[in-house]
């Protein structure tokens, strides 16, 4: 017997005895004043309603807020409404992100006639137990309503929770960006055509996302600000160009300019070979001639070697060379060798 067990029956045995006790005692001065309503004396007189409210030791249990207590004492819902200000009222519908949808939210903003749309979290109150624990398939979607207040679970890569006033749960057929048809629902669809500020920039920041866990939080933010500078130009980029490049796309065009930039002066090699000082020299293929599949050559280093420990003629044929110096070498370790060391066949 493993000594958590040995402490679970430790409690029970404690707990019950405690109880027992409790029970079988009374208090003179309470009996006194209030006979009737004495916890021990009289446990039947107790509404049942009160009883729920009491711990196992006969003392009142705090009460739990309610949805509309939750709701009047929420700073998002303060919020939304203070920003809305004169808006409020006119029929506008309001997109919002998960922080801030919630059911009493969109009761709230429905009462005074403004639409709700947004993403919302699971664990938010108000929402049904099927709406928040449910398994679905990719493509499926469960949904509740109550009165204008739609709430759905929708699957695609993963479990989507959506509030919405202003829809239904009929899915609706588009053609997305790459000319495939696709099938959504029409919350869905509208909510991500309609979506700017805070929620657009983390999409966008989570295409090129490189932020892993780490205790030193400097590291997290500075990588999270470079990220941001980086999706900022690529937009003004895009804008002043008129091209469409994505994110990650324009962040490997900007690391291929700072490797080949004209600024960076190589670093001269103490022997004076060319080969081995820094400067551009990446694997590229080699260049296939018409009518052929591919073309290969042989790799400089494998022969040099091979015949120094061999002393026969030491052939491997290779499809990748160096861009700058335009010697056919292998991927690992001959083009690594042949830019590092001054003699390659020792």
């Amino acid at each position: 017997m493993t000594l958590m067990m040995m402490w679970t029956m430790f409690k029970k045995k404690f707990l019950a005895v405690q109880v027992k006790n409790s029970d079988n005692k009374t208090d003179s001065k309470e009996e006194s004043r209030c006979p009737r309503t004495s916890v021990a004396s009289n446990p039947v007189d107790i509404v049942p309603e009160e009883r729920a409210r009491l711990t196992a030791r006969g003392k009142p249990r705090p009460a739990r807020r309610t949805d509309s207590e939750e709701g009047e004492r929420s700073d998002t819902v303060t919020l939304v409404k203070t920003l809305l200000a004169n808006l409020s009222g006119k029929g506008y519908t309001l997109f919002t992100d998960r922080f801030y949808t919630s059911p009493i939210l969109a009761s709230e903003l429905e009462a005074a006639k403004t639409a709700l749309v947004g993403t919302t979290r699971k664990s938010r109150q108000g929402l049904l137990r099927p709406i928040k624990d449910t398994n679905l398939q990719r493509g499926e979607l469960i949904f509740r309503r109550k009165g204008n207040m739609l709430a759905l679970c929708w699957k695609d890569k993963r479990n989507v929770h959506m509030i919405s006033t202003r829809h239904t749960a009929e899915m609706v057929t588009f053609t997305d960006q790459k000319g495939r048809e696709k099938s959504k629902p029409a919350c869905v669809v509208d909510y991500n055509k309609n979506k700017f500020g805070v929620d657009l920039s983390d999409q966008r920041l989570s295409y090129g996302a490189f932020e892993h866990r780490t205790v030193k939080w400097w590291r997290k933010l500075e990588l999270h600000v470079i990220l941001m500078v980086i999706v900022n130009s690529c937009i003004l980029y895009n804008k002043v160009t008129g091209k469409h490049l994505t994110t990650s796309h324009f962040m490997t065009v900007i690391c291929a300019d700072l490797a080949q930039s004209k600024y960076l002066k190589p670093r001269p090699s103490p022997s004076g070979l060319s080969r081995l000082s820094t400067g551009n020299h990446f694997l590229e293929k080699i260049e296939t001639e018409v009518g052929k599949k591919k073309k290969q050559k042989q790799c400089v280093v494998c022969y040099l070697r091979g015949k120094k420990l061999t002393g026969k003629v030491w052939r491997k044929d290779t499809s990748y060379q160096c861009s700058e110096c335009k010697v056919a070498l292998c991927k690992m370790p001959c083009f690594k060798i042949y830019h590092t060391k001054s003699k390659i066949a020792s």
